[in-house]
């Protein structure tokens, strides 16, 4: 996958969002807001 080096959701970036969920507990929103992102981009 190519991107660039500041990209907020490389594959580490994604399964730290998805452990903050899944293990973290924590919301889909507060994981969006805390990855810069949209709720519906954590949801997939």
């Amino acid at each position: 996958m190519n991107s660039h080096k500041n990209a907020p959701l490389t594959p580490k970036g994604r399964e730290a969002m998805v452990r903050s969920v899944v293990e973290g507990g924590l919301s889909k929103a507060d994981a969006a807001f805390q990855f810069n992102t949209t709720p519906k981009t954590v949801a997939k």
